[in-house]
Order: C-alpha cells, then sequence, then structure tokens
C-alpha cells in the first residue's frame, strides 16, 4: 500500500529534490517486500518446490515489463510522464483487497485446501523447519554478517546492478539508435523480458528437479553476461543480432532469481531467514542506485552506452563467479547435500 501511494507521489512531485524523497520512500516501502513474501512462501511450498515457487512470483517482474511497457509509452505519448506514474502506481492499491481477502500466512487457515492438504503442508514445513535449526544459540549479529550471508548479498548487488542498469538504460538505449516513439522503443522493449521470464522459470524448475541451486545461479548470470558483452561488441556492424544478444542477456537478470531466493529459507533457521533475506535485498538494493548511475555516468563521459552495458556485463560475469564459493551453514552440511555438492 505504501509503495502505491510513494509511486503516485512521484507523478505528483514539482522539483527534483521532491523526487529524490519520493524514491527513497518508494525504496524503502518496496525493501521489506521480497523477504516478507519468501518467508510466506517457504509456509506453502516444501523445499523440492521451493525455486518454482520464488520464481512465480519472481515472475512478476519481466511480466509486469512486458505488458507495461507499450501501455506506459502509450500514456506519455498521450499525455506525460505524470500521468503515467500515477495511473500505474494505483495498480498496488487495488491488488491489496485481493490480498486482504485471498492470502493466508499458512496453508491451515486457507479454507480452500482439504484437511489431508493442510496435514501433509504443515507436517512437511514443521519437518524442514527442524532439519533448518542449528545445534547452538544463534547470535543475531554473527548470523546477518556470516561469510555466507555476506556472499549472498554481494551477488545480489552484483546481480541487480546489471539487472536494474539493464531495466533503466535500455529503452534509452533504443531510442539512441532509431529516431522512435516511445510506444515502439515500449514493443522492442518487451521482447528482452519474454525471454527472461522463459528463462526463469524453466531454471527454477530445473533447479528444484536436481535440487541445485548454485550452478544455476551462477550459469544464469554467466550466459547474461556473456551475451551483453557479445552484444555491445556486435551494436555497431550488426544491430540486429546486438539487439538479439541483449534479449538474451535477460537470462542473466531473471533466470536465477528463483535458485538464489530458495537459499534463505533452505540454508537459514526460521529465526534469521527472514532477517537474512531482508540483509541480503537491502544490500543488493544498493545495485539498484549502483547500476544505473554507473552507466549514465559512463554515457555522458563517452557520448554513448557502450561502455556502460560492457559493465554491466562484467558485473553479471562476477556474479556468475561468486555462487561457486557459497556453502550452506556447518548445520545444514548433513541434512543439504545438494546443495553443497
Amino acid at each position: 500500500m505504501v509503495w502505491g501511494i510513494c509511486a503516485v507521489g512521484c507523478g505528483l512531485v514539482h522539483t527534483w529534490q521532491q523526487l529524490w524523497v519520493m524514491r527513497l520512500f518508494l525504496g524503502v516501502a518496496e525493501g521489506g517486500m521480497y523477504p516478507a513474501t519468501l518467508i510466506l512462501l517457504s509456509h506453502w511450498f516444501p523445499r523440492k518446490e521451493r525455486a518454482r515457487a520464488s520464481a512465480w512470483f519472481s515472475l512478476a517482474l519481466p511480466i509486469s515489463l512486458v505488458i507495461s511497457s507499450p501501455v506506459s509509452g502509450w500514456l506519455i505519448d498521450r499525455w506525460n510522464w505524470r500521468v503515467m506514474l500515477v495511473v500505474e502506481g494505483l495498480l498496488p492499491l487495488a491488488w491489496l483487497l485481493v490480498w486482504i481477502w485471498g492470502i493466508f500466512d499458512y496453508p491451515r487457515q486457507a479454507p480452500w485446501l482439504s484437511k489431508p492438504e493442510k496435514e501433509y503442508l504443515d507436517s512437511t514445513f514443521q519437518k524442514e523447519l527442524v532439519e533448518r535449526e542449528p545445534v547452538s544459540k544463534e547470535v543475531f549479529w554473527r548470523s546477518i554478517f556470516a561469510p555466507q550471508v555476506l556472499l549472498l548479498a554481494l551477488i545480489k548487488l552484483l546481480m541487480l546492478s546489471g539487472q536494474l542498469g539493464y531495466l533503466f538504460w535500455l529503452p534509452s538505449a533504443l531510442g539512441s539508435y532509431k529516431n522512435l516513439s516511445n510506444f515502439m522503443i515500449g514493443i522492442l522493449y518487451t521482447f528482452p523480458f519474454v525471454v527472461g521470464a522463459l528463462s526463469l522459470l524453466y531454471n527454477s524448475a530445473h533447479s528444484d528437479r536436481f535440487h541445485e541451486r548454485r550452478a544455476h545461479v551462477a550459469v544464469a548470470m554467466g550466459i547474461g553476461g556473456i551475451a551483453l558483452f557479445a552484444g555491445v561488441l556486435t551494436i555497431t556492424r550488426f544491430p540486429l543480432i546486438s539487439y538479439l544478444l541483449v534479449c538474451v542477456a535477460a537470462i542473466g537478470a531473471f533466470a536465477g532469481l528463483g535458485p538464489f531466493w530458495a537459499i534463505p529459507t533452505e540454508w537459514f533457521s526460521r529465526k534469521m531467514a527472514g532477517s537474512i533475506a531482508g540483509f541480503v535485498n537491502g544490500v543488493g538494493n544498493i545495485g539498484g542506485i549502483l547500476g544505473p548511475l554507473l552507466v549514465g555516468y559512463l554515457n555522458k563521459r563517452s557520448g554513448n552506452f557502450l561502455y556502460g552495458f560492457a559493465l554491466l556485463a562484467s558485473f553479471m560475469v562476477a556474479g556468475a563467479i561468486l555462487p561457486l564459493f557459497l556453502r550452506p551453514p556447518a548445520h545444514q552440511r548433513t541434512t543439504t547435500v545438494s546443495l553443497a555438492a
């Protein structure tokens, strides 16, 4: 609700200072949503389905961009950016009614489930909860700053730097190549996210099938980084091939989300999973500032997007290497062998 109000507020500002304040509040409102939802999903979906559940939730991002990009372009062409922000900011407020009436914290609260279904989901959740509990008492700050948590946060930082730098500047990069209307830019903007959505679902299902997380994050980011590098190198002589490679680069931005967000609720205790997911998401959100700012700076200095997108590609490649060093907590290595393999 607060997120939607802040989004509407961004369309009502009159100075850049007001816009900065509203964007800050919007980011604060968004920050708690992901960890809270991940904990909610862990109540409903067993470990063997966790990546797919996270993927279907994360699918909202590329799908919303596929739908909203041409609509946003049309709203800007027809009216202006203020109308676009206000109209789209009202949508979460409408969704609030669905959330209140249709979402439950635990399966046992859902009226549409049968008693055997409720018992199965609850017993599975309780069993997996015991497996996640450490043998000794946890110290909050020591758990938050554990090496594997810091590594997860760094991976998320690189992932989001590449992802949001890519999302933020792609319309401008497309617009600088040809004299296109905002509507046509919106149409071209959608195809990378169709690729991102499909790869997200496939990679997450594959991750659940083989009970493996780290390599599925690493390979996705590696493919994205290499494709984006290749797109930068071919843009001058082969613009169509470059655009297709940029579409493939969406794999790096999205395909790893399901396996990545399955990790906190599989590796860490009930007490710490939400806090750790929030910490990882919070550090990662710095990438939402870092990526777009660096691309904008390099574009201003060089006059084109080549260096900025090459930097985003390097973020993805670096992020592809780091998951190989992830290890679950010591108490998990006997119960989550597949994740440590």
